[in-house]
């Protein structure tokens, strides 16, 4: 019982050490860099809170990203196409092609998710929805010109049965891995 309590006791620090290692931050447009507490306020808008009572709202003019250390999830101010405007959108793969997530709430409260991949950090290509009756062979043609340098890799993906996310994703790990 009091081995258990010890080894309880362990973690417990571990873990507290664990967390004032690992910070929210949000990063500004001149690029610095502010750490403290990502939270949402009761209207919604996100504030990071700075040691000494210090509140920063996130805002798209003046931070261009924002990192949530609990979740390990960054999110990257991005021009959307036809958008006209840039939002936050989660960065899911980084290397030389770009994965990125993009949710929208409907009117109706149906939430979309359009992923986004990006070569070169080159122009945002929508490459997946789940949006219903959307058009896949546009989307198929422009990941499949995001591979093509690798012969091995479109070869493979031409013989899938599936071009689901996940499936996508996979193929976007495995380019930025052999292009490292």
């Amino acid at each position: 019982m009091i081995k258990r309590l010890i080894i309880f006791i362990l973690i417990c620090s571990s873990l507290q050490g664990f967390n004032a290692i690992a910070q929210d931050f949000i990063v500004t447009k001149s690029g610095d860099t502010l750490k403290g507490t990502l939270n949402k306020n009761f209207l919604g808008k996100l504030i990071l809170h700075v040691r000494g009572d210090k509140e920063i709202e996130v805002s798209i003019e003046e931070v261009k990203s924002y990192y949530f250390a609990t979740k390990g999830t960054l999110f990257i101010a991005k021009e959307i196409p036809k958008k006209n405007k840039p939002s936050y959108v989660e960065a899911l793969e980084r290397g030389r092609i770009n994965l990125y997530e993009y949710k929208v709430k409907t009117p109706e409260g149906i939430i979309i998710t359009t992923w986004f991949a990006t070569k070169d950090n080159d122009v945002l290509e929508d490459i997946i929805t789940s949006q219903l009756f959307s058009k896949v062979k546009p989307r198929e043609e422009l990941f499949i010109k995001l591979i093509s340098d690798n012969d091995s890799l479109l070869a493979a993906y031409k013989l899938e049965k599936k071009y689901n996310f996940d499936v996508k994703r996979n193929y976007i790990k495995s380019y930025n891995l052999a292009a490292r």
